[in-house]
């Protein structure tokens, strides 16, 4: 009970003999459950729980006997899922009308169970078995229909893992363990609260738009649209100096052509992290190009490399972050970058002449400005003319 005392309809409450712990007892025979939740449509508890080798995933019924015995094999007892090898699973949380409205998840997600998986204790990078957050289905009865099916997954080079999750009004709600970068110790405080939130149906980046990494990036980009916006999220060293490493997102163009959007975020990665519009002559690190670009933490600004391989050039305005406008025109050889905080009142940033190639990429851009990160970006409001 919430008041701390024992429920009297506990499978072996007995008060005739006073309250001990035996009347606090709703079922038995675990290894070491970590997590667990209950479940609205049959109105039974869920458990996660860790094995010396091999994990469960249980039902729990009232008065039950799980029957652990001190071997994997009795992990299998009652299993709906058994995570062998091990995962080290955490917690679960399930989607329900009946808990927190659904939490914003549209009704195809309704009692979807999922599942933190935490992975080998203070590793480093991706690993096969964890660091991940895995869905599943099931049936009526509770046995398993779907699942683990990946809902997230960690990319990232450090420490970083999946640990606490529960949902809440907006989304599911999950905490990481460790200092993911520049640890010292698994003490080490820069644990971090995020949210999963759904936001609608999305598609990959559709023709004419094509995305890919430029240059020598440290982890794997992507981008995607829905709802009239961008995501685009990629690591890379930067835009600049005589090569670049970002991900874009692209298509043709040919001679004159405009470009506006507004970058509506881009994280702090780095304070030279910059999200914004590119005219590209090739998809080489050390291509030519003109960028119109909002940056973390340094304004708004027009970079530019006016030969192959050569060393980029910067004009930048402070005060200015986003959400913010962006535009980048060329007219011949001479290429404009605008700024905007309404899409109204328009006011030059910067110009610059190079004699590009007429045919041309133009499209987005994000950079981390830092190989050992991904920066997501978002962009909506996006046109190119002609």
């Amino acid at each position: 009970n919430l008041d701390g005392t024992a429920p009297n309809d506990n499978p072996y409450f007995n008060s005739a003999d006073g309250i001990t712990a035996r009347d606090y007892i709703f079922a038995y025979g675990f290894r070491n459950p970590f997590g667990g939740g209950w479940r609205a449509s049959d109105g039974a508890h869920y458990n996660i729980e860790n094995g010396p080798s091999v994990d469960r995933l249980s039902k729990v019924l009232r008065g039950q006997n799980q029957l652990w015995d001190g071997s994997d094999a009795s992990m299998r007892n009652f299993a709906i899922h058994n995570f062998d090898p091990a995962h080290g699973p955490v917690n679960l949380a399930f989607l329900q009308s009946a808990s927190q409205g659904g939490s914003g998840f549209p009704a195809a997600k309704m009692d979807h169970l999922f599942v933190t998986e935490s992975g080998p204790t203070y590793a480093s990078g991706p690993q096969p078995l964890g660091k991940r957050i895995t869905e599943f289905t099931l049936d009526a009865a509770g046995t398993k229909l779907t699942g683990p099916l990946n809902l997230i997954e960690y990319i990232g080079s450090g420490k970083a893992t999946a640990v606490g999750l529960a949902a809440g009004p907006d989304g599911l709600y999950f905490t990481d363990l460790y200092k993911d970068l520049n640890a010292t110790t698994p003490t080490d405080a820069g644990g971090n609260v995020y949210r999963i939130r759904y936001v609608g149906t999305g598609t990959g980046i559709s023709a004419p738009w094509a995305n890919h990494d430029v240059g020598a990036v440290g982890m794997a980009g992507c981008a995607s649209f829905a709802n009239g916006a961008f995501a685009l999220t990629g690591s890379g060293g930067d835009i600049w100096d005589n090569a670049d490493g970002f991900h874009f997102v692209h298509k043709a163009a040919n001679g004159d052509v405009t470009i506006t959007a507004r970058v509506n975020s881009v994280q702090g990665t780095n304070a030279w992290a910059k999200a914004g519009v590119m005219i590209r002559e090739d998809l080489t690190a050390g291509s030519r190009h003109v960028l119109g670009a909002v940056t973390a933490q340094n304004g708004v600004a027009i970079q530019w490399r006016n030969a192959t391989g050569s060393i980029s050039e910067n004009v930048n305005l402070v005060g200015y972050a986003a959400p913010y406008w962006v535009r980048l025109s060329r007219v011949g050889n001479t290429f404009t970058v605008y700024r905007s905080p309404d899409n109204v009142s328009w006011f030059t940033v910067g110009s610059t002449t190079i004699a590009l190639n007429a045919a041309v990429q133009v499209g987005l851009v994000v950079t981390a400005h830092d190989n050992a990160q991904l920066n997501t970006a978002s962009f909506d409001n996006v046109t190119t003319v002609p």
